[in-house]
């Protein structure tokens, strides 16, 4: 895959789908390099939009690769001074990893700093398919949550970074151009000789090659 680490300081490689002002790429918060997407803060950053914001890249497994592997870091952090609240299934802003359609991460928690998450694509070998980063903000579900707990809703900022696929095995070698098998020398045939009964005449001696010139001027002068 390209720029899992968003390295280049943006989203090059990736379709970007964008809710408010998010994702973006920033330095302040990451897990390795310089650079790291922040996908979204679960709140009024992504209001007026689709409430969704995404970045997806398609990847194809080679037929040859051996246990691939996803492999990314993840960080869910509550704003300052309300760590300690507990968000228990789907609330309303989280962060999911989805292949193709089949999510394999989902984080609304606060994570306590940077998180690796691994998922097995063995199932993938030899196929094309879309990897999904997503944020999301349902906000029916907040204001459920602010009428229940009787509380305004708080952001929730959610980050991901070095996004990798690595797998083992060896890509088998392109067989080399072949070289044609020498053709075997054909047999010249052979001259035959007219079936004329009695001696040959000196001009059937010598086409057929049996006689040589000076023979032939020899045997005359005998005559």
């Amino acid at each position: 895959m390209f720029n899992g680490g968003f390295e280049t300081g943006d989203f090059s490689g990736w379709d970007v789908t964008i809710s408010g002002i998010f994702p973006k790429v920033q330095g302040d918060e990451v897990s390795g390099g310089d650079y790291a997407a922040h996908m979204g803060d679960g709140g009024e950053g992504m209001y007026f939009s689709r409430y969704t914001a995404a970045i997806a890249q398609e990847i194809s497994l080679p037929a040859w690769a051996e246990d691939p592997l996803l492999q990314l870091a993840f960080l869910v952090e509550f704003a300052e001074g309300i760590e300690d609240v507990e968000f228990h299934g789907n609330e309303w802003g989280w962060l999911e990893v989805l292949v193709d359609d089949q999510q394999v991460l989902y984080a609304c928690s606060e994570s306590n700093g940077w998180q690796e998450h691994e998922y097995d694509l063995s199932e993938y070998i030899g196929k094309t398919f879309t990897l999904t980063v997503r944020s999301v903000l349902d906000v029916e579900a907040m204001w459920d949550w602010e009428n229940e707990n009787e509380s305004y809703s708080f952001p929730i900022y959610f980050f991901t970074d070095d996004i990798s696929i690595t797998a083992s095995g060896a890509k088998p070698e392109e067989p080399g151009p072949t070289e044609p098998e020498p053709e075997e020398p054909k047999e010249q045939p052979k001259k035959k000789l007219p079936q004329t009964g009695g001696a040959l005449p000196l001009e059937g001696l010598l086409s057929l090659g049996l006689l040589t010139v000076g023979a032939a001027l020899l045997k005359l002068r005998r005559k």
